[in-house]
């Protein structure tokens, strides 16, 4: 009998002529067989023709042979003989260890654990309860798997990991750092789960390239599958599902039966819950909450504390933004850029080159989309000419004059002349003004391809910004160093020899449409001219008819 030091001073084991060494390319061999093959204590080569690998590690003293490499077959509960276990590990009677199973190192197989196929269960691990493992997995490091656990296939579990309850982990799945798989959870495929992360209750996680770790958590009956990535403090639970190459971190939450996939980003504190769903390339995140029956999706951006639900839908290029809102059967798309404290809702449809800061847009019946955003386009006007009124009040213009003081005119006309012919002329003023109403109504009819999509006032010197954009230049002007309608600061105009090939063109149209327009539309009544001459004509017939009546009375 050979006394051997092991790799560790703390192990001190004794190796016997009748004990088995395992090579590290699995061949077995008797004691005296490997120490014929040992020369002056350094490494040979498998002796097994056709191998060429060498026998393992070597210590170098008397013997050359190390302890780690040694050990007997098991014993297992049923009488049978089963794999080989190191004389440095441990492996209880109770235990069953299959034929081609190895426990070698510092690990142990312990209570009713059952280790099968070609497992390798060696460093510091242990298996015990009522575990089980199969095919070719590995469990090393400090790793713990207990309970009913089932590792399989190709799995591996290592470092300070732990697989407990009734969880199975198969594949090629890794699960490793400080990582926890319990309950009835299962981990397959190439996923991998690490950091503090947990997986627990009926959840299915499993994909070629899904990564889950810090202390991101996954529970309930969710399911992830796919090339997903979740990490940081994400929580996936409930009926929730994320799939194809969706990535969720920050502090997220998906629960319900909410749904994430494509390449969709979830982040920051976002929520998504109900049965909501983010796909293709949208982002939703900061505090935004997407819940109900509600969609996002295309290049879709939702983030501030937006709110999304209802049946709506937010999809293309769509930015929504601070506290808005938009619910019930309402859709934001194109570039529409939503923001403030807007409200969307109803069967209302935003889209284009809309822009909407702290602003309401509601149809209960639309007809057309073209109603509605000529709907929305006339509330704005409105609202510009109410603002143009209180500025003129607040500038000193006069208000409307009461019937008593048209009254009190009335009477100072009868005695003056000369006031009775300002009367006449304010008349004639008033006149002029009720025709031009008449034809500013009907540029209230303007197409939309033809008005600035920020003043909604007929181009009259249109020009492209910086932000790809057409405006009037005087609106550029005022707009420098402010956000666009398309969401980016405005600095400059764009030179004709700046411009692309679609912003030429665009503008080519849009300059022949207004010339065209005026065209049609721009028409100089004759009424115009013809106010000065009826305003005399009316002077003197009524100038002359108070001259006489006056004398009559005089008379």
């Amino acid at each position: 009998m050979v006394k051997q030091q092991s790799k560790s001073s703390s192990i001190n084991k004794t190796i016997s002529q009748d004990q088995i060494y395992v090579a590290d390319c699995g061949h077995r061999f008797s004691i005296p067989v490997i120490q014929k093959h040992v020369i002056n204590g350094k490494n040979t080569l498998c002796p097994v023709r056709g191998c060429g690998n060498e026998v393992g590690f070597i210590t170098g003293d008397e013997s050359g042979i190390d302890v780690y490499h040694v050990g007997n077959r098991h014993k297992n509960p049923n009488n049978t003989i089963g794999g080989w276990v190191s004389i440095t590990s441990r492996a209880v009677k109770t235990a069953t260890i299959g034929r081609n199973a190895q426990v070698f190192e510092n690990a142990s197989v312990l209570e009713r654990a059952n280790i099968q196929g070609y497992t390798q269960v060696y460093g510091d691990a242990r298996v015990y309860g009522e575990a089980s493992t199969y095919g070719q997995a590995e469990i090393s490091g400090n790793s713990r798997v207990y309970g009913k656990a089932d590792i399989k296939g190709k799995a591996q579990i290592y470092e300070n990991a732990k697989v407990y309850g009734e969880a199975q982990i198969y594949g090629d799945a890794q699960i490793f750092g400080e990582a926890q798989i319990y309950e009835k959870a299962q981990v397959f495929v190439k996923t991998k789960v690490f950091g503090k992360a947990k997986i627990y209750g009926k959840s299915l996680v499993g994909g070629d390239n899904i990564i889950v770790h810090d202390n991101a958590q996954i529970y309930d009956r969710s399911q992830v599958y796919g090339d997903v990535k979740i990490y940081d403090n994400a929580k996936i639970y409930d009926d929730a599902k994320i799939f194809d190459n969706a990535e969720i971190f920050g502090f997220v939450r998906v629960f319900g039966n909410a749904s994430v996939s494509g390449f969709a980003y979830v982040y920051g504190n976002a929520k998504v819950f109900d049965n909501a769903k983010v796909f293709d390339n949208a982002n939703v995140k900061r505090n935004s909450i997407i819940y109900e029956d509600a969609n996002v999706f295309g290049d879709a951006t939702v983030g501030g504390n937006a709110r999304i639900f209802g049946h709506a839908r937010v999809y293309s290029d769509a930015i929504i933004d601070g506290d808005s809102r938009v619910y019930g059967h309402a859709q934001v798309y194109d570039r529409s850029y939503i923001t403030g404290q807007s409200k969307i809702y109803g069967d209302a449809h935003a889209y284009g080159d809309m822009t909407m800061i702290n602003d309401n847009l509601s149809t209960d019946n639309p007809q057309t989309r073209q109603a509605q955003r000529r709907t929305y386009l006339q509330r704005l006007r409105i609202q510009e000419q109410e603002l143009q009124q209180q500025q003129q009040q607040f500038m000193g213009e006069r208000t409307e004059k009461t019937e008593q003081q048209q009254a009190r005119r009335r009477q100072q006309f009868r005695r003056s002349g000369g006031k009775m012919k300002a009367g006449l002329q304010g008349k004639g003023q008033q006149y002029r003004q009720s025709i031009l109403a008449k034809q500013k109504q009907k540029w209230d009819d303007v197409p939309e391809q033809i008005r600035d999509v920020y003043t909604l006032d007929l181009f009259e010197d249109p020009v492209v910004a910086n932000d790809g954009a057409i405006y009037n230049k005087q609106t550029v002007r005022k707009m420098i160093g402010k956000v666009g309608v398309r969401g980016s600061i405005i600095t400059s105009i764009k030179k004709q020899g700046q411009l692309t090939q679609d912003q030429s063109k665009r503008l080519g149209k849009i300059i022949d449409g207004v010339q065209q327009f005026k065209k049609q539309h721009q028409k100089t009544p004759d009424d115009l001219g013809r106010h000065k001459r009826i305003s005399k004509k009316t002077q003197q017939q009524g100038g002359g008819g108070r001259k006489r009546k006056h004398q009559n009375q005089s008379k």
